[in-house]
């Protein structure tokens, strides 16, 4: 499997609950509705690396945290479907300039029982691989609720 698939259990989304003072966001495009969706995706990264790296989980407006000196910004996307490759990670149009390293992508589904960790890649690669999808274009039957620039999975690198 080119992705790595978690059970999620209570515990695991009482600390994404406690994680935020969850709000209405500026600039969410979801004005807020998904951000324990968001959170669910930083402790998913958060515990995978935490073993073996130094993780310092430090949320800023431009990272989530710092893996081994590198910042990370971590996208995810609430689903019902398992992951495919030809599925887009997206970062909304108006964060492209966020000050990260890397990017993250994340699935978590509709009903919190699985996280998904899709792949990653340096901020620099996305921008320069990345392809603009515009509010209320279709990308594979989702119509897009706000400008995004986006990259397929297939062309991240995998989680090891």
């Amino acid at each position: 499997m080119w992705y790595k698939k978690f059970a999620l259990d209570d515990l695991f989304l009482r600390e994404a609950v406690y994680l935020y003072n969850f709000r209405k966001l500026n600039g969410s495009i979801t004005e807020g509705r998904s951000q324990i969706y968001g959170a669910a995706g930083e402790i998913l990264v958060k515990h995978f690396y935490e073993k073996t790296n130094n993780v310092i989980h430090h949320g800023t407006h431009d990272y989530d945290m710092i893996i081994n000196g590198y910042t990370i910004e971590v996208k995810t996307k609430r689903r019902t479907v398992e992951p495919m490759l030809h599925y887009n990670g997206s970062v909304w149009s108006g964060n492209t300039k966020q000050n990260c390293d890397f990017y993250f992508f994340c699935q978590i589904s509709e009903d919190y029982k699985f996280g998904y960790l899709l792949g990653y890649v340096s901020r620099e690669e996305f921008m320069e691989k990345s392809f603009i999808l515009n509010k209320g274009e279709v990308d594979d039957q989702f119509t897009v609720r706000d400008t995004c620039r986006n990259m397929k999975y297939a062309d991240m690198r995998r989680v090891k």
